[in-house]
């Protein structure tokens, strides 16, 4: 098969979890943000989720997956200990439905990379099940590189980027300006708020 990396968005969709356990806990702490619809189809579901469900996060169908369960999803989640389970999952699957298979993860047609964000700043990491430890690493100094103060900055950057558009400069201008405000200095908050008030004078 053949991964590319895209952003989707899934507010709105339909995500199928099959499995309550350890696993499924895993993905649905990836998922939980998104606005998206999360069932969840199990016998039975961890202290995690069952916490989401009570608190309206999640729909839980406490039953054994059936083919029918997955009618009208647009990401299934394959999230058993049971490869049998997981496999009767894979053949109910719409032909042109997002699958994943947590436990082997190259069979389904989606994968998820591990994720590292920071506001609208994001970082994912795939080596296609190679090496988890390889990802683990990089997402560690993904980590170190891009502290908590690259939130503000993205946020800093947008707003430049939005301002800039509605003064008079020239387009070389604007483009040289964009280019500075890339230093690390612009980290600092300080030096943000000097190149907010600029900007805004030039409106």
């Amino acid at each position: 098969m053949s991964y590319i990396p895209l952003m989707v968005d899934m507010q709105g969709k339909n995500i199928y979890i099959i499995g309550g356990g350890n696993v499924a806990e895993r993905r649905v702490k990836t998922l939980i943000g998104i606005e998206a619809s999360l069932i969840v189809i199990s016998p039975d579901i961890n202290e995690y989720l069952y916490s989401l469900y009570e608190h309206d996060r999640l729909i839980w169908r406490r039953k054994k997956f059936e083919a029918a369960d997955v009618k009208g999803a647009d990401l299934i989640i394959a999230a058993t200990n049971d490869k049998q389970v997981n496999q009767s999952v894979k053949t109910a699957t719409p032909e042109h439905c997002a699958l994943n298979m947590t436990d082997a993860g190259l069979s389904g047609n989606v994968i998820f990379p591990a994720m590292y964000r920071r506001g609208k700043l994001s970082f994912a990491v795939s080596t296609e099940s190679a090496s988890p430890m390889l990802v683990s690493q990089i997402i560690k100094e993904l980590k170190s590189q891009y502290d908590h103060r690259y939130e503000e900055y993205v946020d800093f950057l947008y707003t430049c980027r939005m301002a800039i558009k509605e003064t008079s400069l020239s387009m070389e201008e604007k483009t040289l300006f964009l280019k500075q405000i890339l230093s690390k200095k612009y980290l600092n908050s300080t030096k943000q708020e000097e190149i907010l008030s600029w900007l805004n004078d030039q409106n």
